[in-house]
């Protein structure tokens, strides 16, 4: 009965036929491969870095390797063994994921009962829990019980989006390996294999991703509804620093209910305003994520920094902005978005601004002009 709920838990992946290559991560790959060589067990990995880089695939890749019965690091993925994992059925592995924003009952349970049972076709049973910032504390603590005292016959894997969520004390007991953004030219030559992305999109998207292929992937999948929409809050900007005396959030009054109708699939809008409709939580972030990109692009105009840029396609409308806008003008304006980001719950900030990719405070300001805006 243990080991059905484990089966349970080790959710089957949607196409399981095959799961895709890794891109990126080379010195992870190259520690996991001394790991699956040496037949590495009793302890645990912790494998940290951003949401949508690629942790739970090389996890779920690495896992595949260890159980695959042709001993190919990664797996072959066409053993009996690697199909039984793509499959979610493996005896030997038990894999969870939390489907909300914390682990539940269920899932506790899962742990628990893995550490009672022997393995069935190997000499070593393995569990993965991935996400784990999202445990309870009740939850975390359970797990550290665990860890204090593995079992010799198992190998842990664990992941998360938020090492500073994570509990010191399972921090201290994991061998950690923390992920590094994936090179942007991997990530576009990823997206031209979508036969329908433009090479102009992908390159756009790439660079929107910052190293992360599981946001590229999101954002390709509706690609002409993100275009779109990125260039609406665009002509949403000019408009605004025609009159940047007036509150920029006045200007973000543009109706954006057609844009449903490229992607049917992206969160409705609901209720309706005096004007005729209102938007979800959802549209508010995003359209604000565009925002802030828009903004740093001109600070990297400021700063000379144009191969830095992520809509090069709009590199002459950005460089008309910066002839009438300051470099300290816009960095204030980047913290009134980030505080209205930070209001409504989109970015933890502990402490310290946390600009995508944008270095903060900037290494050196004195060579700008700190003129007001003109």
């Amino acid at each position: 009965m243990a080991r059905k709920k484990s089966r349970e838990l080790s959710r089957p992946l949607e196409d399981v036929q095959q799961l895709p290559d890794i891109l990126g991560h080379k010195n992870i790959l190259k520690a996991l491969r001394r790991y699956q060589k040496e037949q590495w067990r009793g302890g645990t990995l912790l494998i940290s870095g951003a949401e949508g880089i690629g942790k739970a695939l090389v996890v779920r890749r690495f896992i595949m390797g260890y159980v695959c019965e042709n001993h190919v690091f990664l797996g072959c993925q066409d053993c009996g063994a690697c199909k039984q994992f793509l499959r979610g059925y493996h005896p030997d592995v038990c894999v969870i994921q939390p489907a909300g924003e914390h682990f539940t009952v269920k899932e506790l349970e899962a742990l628990m009962n893995w550490t009672t049972y022997k393995p069935v076709h190997l000499d070593v049973k393995i569990l993965a829990l991935l996400d784990i910032e999202k445990m309870r504390i009740v939850q975390a603590n359970a797990l550290l019980k665990t860890l204090e005292e593995p079992p010799a016959d198992g190998l842990i894997l664990l992941t998360t989006s938020n090492l500073m969520h994570v509990l010191p004390t399972i921090r201290s007991r994991a061998q950690l390996l923390r992920t590094t953004p994936v090179p942007e030219n991997e990530i576009e030559d990823m997206l031209f294999q979508i036969d329908d992305i433009p090479a102009p999109v992908a390159g756009w998207i790439a660079r929107l991703s910052e190293g992360k292929p599981g946001i590229a992937l999101t954002l390709a999948k509706n690609w002409k509804f993100h275009y779109e929409f990125r260039n609406r809050v665009f002509t949403w900007v000019e408009r605004w620093l025609e009159n940047p005396n007036h509150d920029w959030s006045r200007y973000f009054e543009i109706d954006l209910r057609d844009l449903m109708d490229i992607a049917p699939d992206v969160p409705r809008f609901t209720g309706w305003s005096a004007d005729g409709w209102t938007r979800t939580r959802w549209w508010y972030v995003e359209a604000l994520k565009h925002f802030l990109f828009i903004l740093r692009d001109i600070v990297y105009l400021h700063a000379g920094l144009s191969h830095r840029i992520v809509a090069r396609d709009l590199s002459q409308a950005l460089e008309h902005l910066t002839e009438f806008t300051s470099f300290s003008w816009i960095l204030d304006r980047i913290e009134d978005v980030l505080n209205t980001l930070g209001e409504i719950h989109t970015y933890h900030l502990p402490g310290v601004w946390q600009i995508p990719g944008l270095e903060w405070p900037p290494p050196d300001t004195s060579s700008f002009s700190d003129t007001p805006y003109l």
